[in-house]
């Protein structure tokens, strides 16, 4: 019995040895050829929603910031996915764009990246194009006006003031600084009058208000000066400024005065001769051809009816010898300076005064 059951052994076992090599054999081996870790998809940013106001019509869209955790991204791809029909990406392919003539709604714009392994991933970004946003008025109150008495009246203007939203509602006038007497015809238009003025400085002030309720204020000076009394008779006074605002006639006088300007009318030429003085104002005095009047910064012609033509020089001087006028007076006057204009004298006129003013 021992002997056929070790035979038995010995039959069965090259069979098991058959089946279990069969069954090794028939496994399948994994290919690592080429093979790597799992690839990671790209992460995609559309960047901030952003709100903007007409007019402005273009916005930036930014997808710098998107990134890949294993790898680079090899493409971007932007476009609208919602909103107004009305728009416009140059260049969809970049990672920055910018999108133009945007309209009044809610835009909705997706970003596509793709990275080197094919995988990608999309964001959106918001565009919200709301209306314009009021925006304050400028007031003008106009340009600072001089009259010289019996005129006492003198139209304010407000008409340059403006709105970038074309829609200014309200003008309103009023004063603020200067003498008492004065009367304001229409304070709640852009142009009016204000009479019964006296000597002294005015300033008036200009409010301009929009729809919305912005408002702006500008204000204008007034200077009324008295009256001038013609002591002589002279119907066209030249008269020039201190261009430095720093001699105040007459409290510097010199004889014989310096020849600072020269004004030739026509072809009758005359040298005014003086201490120009800031607070100095003009009068008229008789002449029976032209008269100067030494250490006065005026020269007086007796012209008859018609209109001339007139030129006013600065010769180049060197006027060192008078101590007391100041180093800016001086450097002013030895650069030469000229002008020139047209003057009109008609019937019955006995004063005109014509200010020299150099550019």
């Amino acid at each position: 019995m021992q002997y056929r059951l070790l035979n038995l052994s010995l039959i069965i076992s090259p069979v098991l040895v058959a089946a279990i090599f069969l069954i090794i054999s028939c496994q399948k081996e994994k290919s690592c050829e080429g093979c790597r870790s799992s690839n990671e998809p790209p992460v995609a940013n559309a960047g901030k929603d952003t709100i903007i106001y007409l007019p402005a019509d273009s916005v930036l869209l930014n997808g710098e910031n998107s990134g890949d955790p294993d790898g680079t991204i090899t493409s971007f791809q932007w476009k609208k996915i919602a909103g107004p029909s009305s728009f416009s990406i140059p260049n969809t392919g970049v990672a920055k764009s910018i999108v133009i003539n945007l309209v009044e709604g809610v835009y909705q714009f997706e970003l596509k990246v793709t990275d080197n392994d094919g995988l990608s991933a999309k964001d959106t970004v918001q565009v919200t194009v709301n209306k314009p946003v009021n925006q304050p008025p400028v007031a003008d109150a106009g340009p600072d006006q001089d009259i010289f008495l019996p005129t006492n009246t003198v139209n304010l203007d407000g008409s340059t003031s403006s709105d970038p939203d074309n829609n200014i509602i309200s003008y309103q006038w009023k004063n603020i600084a200067g003498p008492s007497s004065f009367a304001i015809v229409n304070a709640n238009t852009a142009q009016t009058q204000v009479t019964n003025l006296m000597e002294g400085n005015y300033l008036f002030e200009l409010t301009v208000t929009d729809a919305k309720g912005l408002f702006d204020k500008d204000t204008v000076q007034v200077k009324v000066y008295p009256e001038i009394i013609p002591i002589y008779y002279g119907n066209v006074c030249f008269y020039f400024p201190d261009p430095t605002g720093t001699i105040a006639y007459p409290s510097v006088w010199f004889s014989p005065a310096p020849s600072l300007i020269i004004v030739t009318i026509n072809n009758l030429s005359d040298t005014l001769s003086g201490v120009w003085g800031e607070n100095y104002s003009p009068t008229c005095r008789f002449s029976t051809d032209y008269y100067i009047e030494p250490g006065v910064n005026c020269a007086f012609f007796d012209l008859a009816p018609g209109t001339y033509s007139w030129n006013a020089k600065s010769p180049v001087l060197d006027i060192s010898a008078y101590p007391l006028i100041s180093s800016a007076f001086t450097q002013y006057w030895l650069s030469p300076h000229a002008c020139s204009g047209t003057i009109t004298v008609n019937p019955g006129d006995s004063c005109i005064i014509q200010p020299i003013v150099f550019p």
